[in-house]
Parts: structure tokens; C-alpha cells; sequence
């Protein structure tokens, strides 16, 4: 025996035992010795070991192997010869070990299927066992002849297998929790005995600034089957699923019109970064985005939040918008939290990307993106209440308690004393809508209950966080200063107004705001609170548009509602405050203190915002940190908790074409769309699938074709929304996945290691090149099949510099030659694990061979 083979074989034995251990059976049960069992009987042998006679996967025999055997034991009674449609299951008579043997008698013992009195164990004998089988041989055949099918028996057998340790998911060693959201992953990797599945590439890790460089620092195999965006093939079709998510409206023959503007990337840290920046020159090259104008129009935001994505997005001269997650993050532990967990409101200054202490300045900053809530990330709060209510995973729960815990964190909103939502969301809101050299981005959970059809019932925030908006379009521009009071316990924030970027200037009056915080909700003021707003306040009124009180949080929308609650600045333009003015309050809205003021007398129409212009740019940058790009607000226009429509007038899309003056009114520029994809059916090992929330679907092309309708509408009704929002002048962005693929159904023989998400290996599972039955392959009869790799030679002659460019992971570029129809194990990097078990694959347990009918490595069952 080579020293390879007993290497294998040892980690075969050592996979085993911990199996064993992991179910309490002693590991003597488990050793795999052909002494333990019989071998298959003359009669019960295959008519030939081929593929004609045993069924076979690649090749290979598996616990659900089915054959023809030489002879049937006809009505239990008497040996008969075969027919060629006399198939038998492999483990009536052969089982890869003594504790199979034994799970087997006692099951089908259970069932009817032999002495139902009788109950065997690891010490029964040999012969004991022998007898055993073959009365439940005898009455298998019996049952097959009063009902005329062996279909009950195919039933029947695959609950048994999959019953069994080694033939479902513990064997696969499940770890849930982060970087293992679906109990863990297999990498794909090469070996000579499954060639259909093998790659020259799956880099994992090349994230941002690290492409050139395999690591385990990026989340990479994020969930389900993981799309291997490192190879040159899979690249070009992330490009072409781009073209046609973008172009839909235009493709099916309903006008430009209906087309997306922008977009989102779903994952940018899980993806190999070649395709991000793919991404980036496509919009360039698609929008001619070599213009203020025409870069502000087309938004591309990245889901990424991380330092590294600043390096990445400086080096790419700004191709995407970044997200600031040290804002978010910040927001989040300086308000949201329990009182006696909430950092210094010091965070909100030191941490941030851009330094706004004193902001003065415009085109020299990192253009990016912020928000205070999404929809994963309140998915994750839900799952905190599923968590803390039931023994389920709170990743995969049942349909019924997630919707408990949706009700139950809907209700807890409201509460001052909150057990799983965020506190302060106005705060929060203050801040990210009034903050300088940043697009913010508004969660529709904040407006809009998570719970609730579509936009039918508002929050407790929608009042105050709808003042904000309309205050930003009116009042918010120029340059901002963020100050501490009364030692940290207070933080001012000051926007000078249109066209005042320093303290000292002057040039406009009736614009500007300040927004005065804390987070401590006992907070007494020992002395007045002096904010400096500019020399061009001086001597000026200001209202409250907001004002936190013992009893909620007061909304003044005009200056009649406040006439009684002005406060004129002094001769230096300092707003002053006293005690009673600024104190504590704990309510549902506001732990803390919260008060924004404007200024006295604007006009109701005034708008501050500042358009785009459409110059040339001369510094080679796509999107540029000042006034204009200021001007845009997002709007993250779903969430994944919302119920799935009862009739066509509650979908997402219907109402979004209904709401495009809305939007307008509130200032929002860009709605950003859910992924609009097919959810797959009947998958519940993430909480994405039993939400049908758009993001667990096995067809990227697939938007609710042919009559079918996503959770959000069909295909037809999103153009619709599109067309709907572009005629009110609000600007539309799609979300773009390429990450990952859920459902797909195609079976597949590949070879696996065990990692986590990071693609680490899990040593204690001692799976490192173990070959694996996976669902790997699309159907080749769908959307994929029909549209994939379409529109290369349309893109290749339109955008030569897309198919040229050298990508940094490869070195190479991308591969449009090789159209993707059918997605298969070759394009993915890996699969979350799926539950077949690492002994699903027959193996001899003496030689460590896998039992196989092909000619080059043949080795069969006796």
C-alpha cells in the first residue's frame, strides 16, 4: 500500500470516528472491515458490473445506487430470473459497515418489514444479522408484489439514508455562525476522478487591494453555491447578466425607457475584485460617465465597508461610491445600543472617512455612501428575536416563527424600553441627512413598517425622518463643523448654508442647519450651550424643526408651527440654548436629546441643491465628493421581512410606479430596487429562501419571466416602475448579485475540501480531497441557457476596453469565447454544505478505494 493510500485511509477513519463520536456510537461499530458484513450472494449479484445494469454516478456507486440483480426472490418465495426492470436498492444487501447493518434491520424492523419485536445491536452476531436481512428481504419482495412497484420502497430507503450519520449533514461537520451562515463549506478542488469539475482557478480572497495574492482575509464563500468570479469565463458573463440586468427594458423590446440607471453591488468583499472593477468600466463606458452629470445620474454603489475598499475605489480614480461603514458603525454603537452599551459621541467624529470637524473643502474627499439601517442588517435583528423565542437557527428558521419574530421586533419599535430595535433611528437620521461630502442612503424599514405589505403602514420615525429629507432639499449645503459640549456629553453639527463653506463667509442667509445631540438620556445642561453657526447668521432667528420632549419627539414643518420656539443668534452668530431647552428624555423615538434648527424665513420653495455640470472632467475621476453629488439621495426601497403580496395591487413594483412624486417631494434621487430575481422554491437552509426575498434564486436572468412573478412583481411591472420613476425625474438603480446561486438541482461528482467562509481549512473534519455528490448544475433548458453570453459580441464591438483589459487576478482577460448556458461545478469556487454526507460515495474501507464501474479504476462490491 503506497503512502499516499494509507494517509487516506487514515483520514477516511479519522472522518468516521469523529462521526461516531458525534452521535454516541462506539467507534469498534464503525471501523470499516469487510469482516463485518457479508458479501452480496450469488443471486443478489448485479446481472454485469456496468453501467447498463447499475446505476451510477459518474461511474461510482452510491448509498442510493439501485441495480439488477441476477435473480429476484419473487413474492418472498422462490428465485426467479430478472427482468430488466427488476431493480433492487444496493443496501437490501450489501452495507459499508456493521452499524449500517444494524440501523438497517432495526429500521425496516420498524416499518413492517421484518420482526417487528426484534431489536439487534452492535453485538448481535454475524449470523443473527444474516437472518435478520434476509426476512426483511423476503418481506420487501412480498410488498412488491401486492403493490405492483418498488416506488413505496425508493420512499421508503431514502429515509433511511438519509437517517444515517454518514449520508447527511453531520458527517459534513456543520458550524453555524458568522463566516458559516449555512452550517459551513466545501471548496471545490482538483482531482483526476472528477475532471468535468476541476479549474485552473477558484482564487480565493481577491478582494479590493488584494488580488494578486490567495488569502483567507475576505468572507468569500458567502452562501450557497459560491460563483467562482476569479475565472476569466465567469467574468465575461458577470459582464453580459450586467448588460442585461441594466438594458432589460431594451432587450424585450419596452423601450430604453424602462432601463435601470444605476446600480448596486450586492457583496463587493465576497467577490474576486476583477469583476468590481468590470462592473465600474461598464458604467463608464456604458453612460459616457466622463461628466459630473452623467456620473451623478448613474450611481453605482458597493456593498463593501471596509479601509481596504477606500485604497481600491482611490486606485480605480473613483469608479463606484464606497461605503463609509465606520459612519454606520459609529451611528449604530453611539445611538442604537442599550444605554450602558453606547460608545462616546466621539466615535461619530474620529472614526468617520471624512473628517468633518471642520469641512471646508469640495472635490477632495473619497466619494461615498452611508446608511443607518438595511435590509440585512435588520434581518439579523430579527434573527435576534428568533434567537431569544425558540431553539430554531435563527439563519433557517420556520416559516411561522420567523413570522413571530417579525411581529414581535414590528412591536418593539414602538417601545421606549427596546428589547431587539435600534434606539434613537431620528438621531441617527439628523446626522446622516445633514452630514457634508456623502450621498445617504434611506432605509424603506425606517419609513415604512418591515412587517407590513408594501408601504401600507408608516413607523413611528416616518414623521421625523420625512422632515429631514424635505429640510435637506431647503436647508442643508455648505460647509460643516462638528463641535463637543459640555465635555463630550453633547455634539453639535453646523451646515453654513448654500455657498458659505467657511465660517466667515457670508454669502447666503436663509439656508443652513444644526443638529444638536446626545446619547445620554439623563442629561442635565450645566451651563448654556453655545454653537457657533457662521458669520452669516448673525443676529438671526432659528426654529426647532425638531425637538425632543419627555413626551415624544415635537415636528415643526414650517415656521407658524414654531413661531413661539425661535432663538435669535447674537451678534457673533452663536445660537445659544439653555437648560431647559436642552435636557434628556427617554421616549420611543429619542434616548437622548435630539433638537434641529433652521433658519426663520426661507421660502417654502427654496432649494439648495446643486446640479451636476457637465464639463468635461479633467482629473480622470468618475465621481467627485462636492455639492452635486451631495445633492442625491438614495433610497433602499425594500425590505426582506415584508409579506408576499395577497393581490397584484400590494407588489413592490406597482406601488413604486405609483410613487415617483412622492419620492420627489421628499428629495429622494435614486430608489434603489430588491434584487428582482426568482426566488428557488422549497429551500430553507437560509433565511433569503424562506423570505422569497429575491436573493436565494438559481437563474440570474430570470426577473419574473413569462408570466411568473417575483415577491416584487414580474418583469413587465419593474420596466413599468422604471418608467414610472424616470417620469417624475427619479433616477433607478438595480441590485446586482453575482455572488452566489441557491437550488441549483443538477447533480454533480466533485472532489471537496472542508473550509469555512473565509476558505480556511477545518482541520477536525479531516476532509481535504473527499469526493462529493453536490448540487451543482442549472437546468440548461432556462433564462441562463437562453441569454447567457448573448450580448458579448454586441458589448466586445461597442466596448472594445472591456475585453482587452489584463485582469490583476489573472493576469489575463476576460474569456468571451466560452458562453456560460449551463452553470456546473467548474465555474464555482465551492457550495455551502449540502447534507449528502461524506459516505454518499461508496467506499471500500479496507483498499480506501471508491467502489467504481469505469474501466481505467474499476472496483466493485462482492
Amino acid at each position: 500500500m503506497s503512502k499516499n493510500l494509507k494517509h487516506q485511509k487514515y483520514r477516511y477513519h479519522r472522518l468516521i470516528a469523529a462521526t461516531a463520536i458525534t452521535l454516541g456510537i462506539s467507534i469498534s461499530g464503525l471501523m470499516l472491515n469487510h469482516n463485518v458484513h457479508a458479501a452480496i450472494s450469488h443471486n443478489n449479484q448485479p446481472v454485469k458490473y456496468t453501467k447498463q445494469y447499475v446505476q451510477n454516478v459518474n461511474g461510482y456507486l452510491t448509498a442510493d445506487t439501485w441495480y439488477q440483480p441476477k435473480k429476484v426472490l419473487k413474492n418472498g418465495t422462490h428465485w426467479v430470473n430478472s427482468k430488466h426492470n427488476d431493480y433492487r436498492p444496493i443496501l437490501m444487501y450489501w452495507w459499508p459497515n456493521k452499524s449500517i447493518k444494524v440501523n438497517y434491520i432495526n429500521y425496516f424492523n420498524q416499518n413492517g418489514l421484518g420482526n417487528k419485536h426484534q431489536k439487534v445491536t452492535q453485538h448481535s452476531s454475524d449470523k443473527t444479522l444474516e437472518k435478520a436481512t434476509n426476512k426483511i428481504q423476503k418481506k420487501i419482495e412480498q410488498r412488491i408484489k401486492q403493490q405492483h412497484s418498488t416506488k413505496w420502497l425508493r420512499t421508503t430507503m431514502n429515509k433511511f439514508i438519509n437517517r444515517q450519520a454518514m449520508w447527511n449533514i453531520k458527517s459534513e461537520f456543520p458550524t453555524y455562525g458568522w463566516a458559516n451562515l449555512q452550517g459551513g463549506s466545501f471548496k471545490f478542488v482538483n482531482n483526476k476522478l472528477t475532471p468535468n469539475a476541476n479549474s485552473k482557478y477558484r482564487y480565493l480572497g481577491r478582494a479590493f487591494t488584494l488580488q494578486k495574492i490567495e488569502n483567507t482575509k475576505n468572507y468569500e464563500l458567502l452562501l450557497a453555491n459560491d460563483v467562482d468570479n476569479s475565472n476569466p469565463a465567469v467574468q465575461a458573463e458577470d459582464l453580459n447578466n450586467l448588460h442585461y440586468l441594466m438594458n432589460t427594458s431594451s432587450i424585450l423590446g419596452k423601450g430604453a425607457d424602462g432601463n435601470f440607471d444605476g446600480g448596486r453591488e450586492d457583496a463587493t468583499g465576497s467577490l474576486d475584485y476583477d469583476v468590481t472593477q468590470i462592473a465600474e468600466q461598464y458604467f463608464k463606458d456604458h453612460f459616457n460617465m466622463t461628466n459630473d452629470k452623467n456620473s451623478n445620474d448613474h450611481l453605482n454603489l458597493l456593498e463593501d465597508g471596509v479601509r481596504g475598499s477606500v485604497n481600491a475605489t482611490t486606485r480605480d480614480h473613483f469608479g463606484a461610491l464606497t461605503h463609509d461603514m465606520n459612519l454606520t458603525n459609529a451611528l449604530l454603537n453611539t445611538f442604537t445600543k442599550p444605554t450602558r452599551q453606547r460608545t462616546s459621541l466621539q466615535s461619530l467624529i474620529d472614526t468617520d472617512w471624512v473628517k468633518r470637524t471642520s469641512d471646508y473643502t469640495e472635490n477632495d474627499k473619497v466619494p461615498n455612501y452611508s446608511f443607518m439601517n438595511v435590509h440585512d442588517g435588520v434581518q439579523s435583528l430579527v434573527g435576534n428575536v428568533i434567537s431569544s423565542i425558540s431553539k430554531e437557527n435563527p439563519n433557517a428558521p420556520t416559516h411561522k416563527t420567523l413570522q413571530k419574530a417579525i411581529q414581535i421586533y414590528d412591536n418593539d419599535i414602538k417601545k421606549t424600553n427596546k428589547k431587539y430595535a435600534g434606539y434613537n433611528i431620528p438621531s441617527t437620521y439628523s446626522l446622516l441627512l445633514t452630514n457634508k461630502d456623502m450621498v445617504p442612503r434611506v432605509y424603506y424599514g425606517d419609513l415604512f413598517v418591515d412587517g407590513g405589505q408594501y408601504m401600507a403602514n408608516k413607523t413611528i420615525y416616518y414623521n421625523a425622518v420625512t422632515a429631514l429629507l424635505k429640510a435637506r432639499m431647503k436647508y442643508v449645503a455648505g460647509g460643516q463643523e462638528i463641535r463637543m459640549h459640555d465635555n463630550g456629553k453633547i455634539m453639535s453639527s453646523v451646515r453654513f448654508g448654500k455657498d458659505n463653506f467657511n465660517p466667515t463667509d457670508e454669502n447666503s442667509r436663509n439656508s443652513g442647519i444644526v443638529t444638536v445631540t446626545s446619547n445620554q438620556q439623563n442629561l442635565k445642561l450645566n451651563n448654556k450651550l453655545v454653537v457657533d453657526l457662521g458669520a452669516a447668521h448673525k443676529n438671526q432667528q432659528f426654529r426647532p424643526l425638531l425637538m425632543s420632549k419627555a413626551s415624544g419627539l415635537n415636528i415643526y414643518n414650517n415656521d407658524s408651527d414654531a413661531k413661539d420656539k425661535t432663538v435669535t443668534t447674537n451678534d457673533q452668530g452663536q445660537l445659544i440654548l439653555n437648560a431647559k431647552q436642552v435636557q434628556g428624555v427617554k421616549n420611543p423615538q429619542v434616548s437622548g436629546y435630539l433638537s434641529t434648527w433652521v433658519p426663520v424665513g426661507a421660502k417654502d420653495n427654496q432649494d439648495v441643491r446643486t446640479p451636476a455640470s457637465s464639463a468635461p472632467s479633467k482629473d480622470g475621476n468618475v465621481f467627485h465628493a462636492n455639492s452635486a453629488l451631495d445633492s442625491h439621495v438614495a433610497y433602499e426601497g425594500f425590505s426582506s421581512l415584508q409579506p408576499n403580496p395577497t393581490n397584484n395591487s400590494q407588489k413592490t413594483d406597482v406601488k413604486l410606479a405609483q410613487s415617483g412624486d412622492f419620492f420627489k417631494s421628499l428629495g429622494i434621487t435614486d430608489v434603489e430596487f430588491p434584487g428582482h430575481y426568482m426566488s428557488v422554491k422549497n429551500d430553507h437552509s437560509f433565511v433569503d429562501s424562506l423570505e422569497n426575498n429575491g436573493y436565494a434564486f438559481n437563474d440570474r436572468y430570470n426577473l419574473g419571466m413569462n408570466g411568473q412573478s417575483t415577491k416584487y412583481g414580474t418583469v413587465d411591472q419593474m420596466i413599468d416602475a422604471n418608467k414610472a420613476l424616470h417620469q417624475s425625474g427619479v433616477h433607478t438603480m438595480a441590485d446586482y448579485v453575482m455572488n452566489q446561486l441557491y437550488g441549483l438541482n443538477g447533480h454533480e461528482l466533485t472532489a471537496v475540501k472542508r473550509i469555512d467562509g473565509y476558505g480556511r481549512y477545518m482541520k477536525k473534519s479531516h476532509i481535504k480531497n473527499d469526493l462529493y455528490y453536490a448540487k451543482t448544475k442549472s437546468s440548461g433548458k432556462d433564462y441562463q441557457a437562453q441569454y447567457g453570453g448573448k450580448f458579448l459580441s454586441e458589448l466586445k464591438a461597442k466596448y472594445p476596453d472591456l475585453f482587452t483589459q489584463i485582469q490583476t487576478s489573472t493576469g489575463k482577460p476576460i474569456n468571451d469565447n466560452e458562453h456560460i448556458k449551463q452553470w456546473s461545478a467548474k465555474y464555482l469556487n465551492g457550495t455551502s454544505i449540502q447534507g449528502r454526507g461524506m459516505g454518499y460515495i461508496l467506499k471500500d474501507g479496507k483498499t480506501n478505494q471508491y467502489y467504481s464501474l469505469n474501466q481505467q479504476n474499476k472496483h466493485v462490491i462482492k
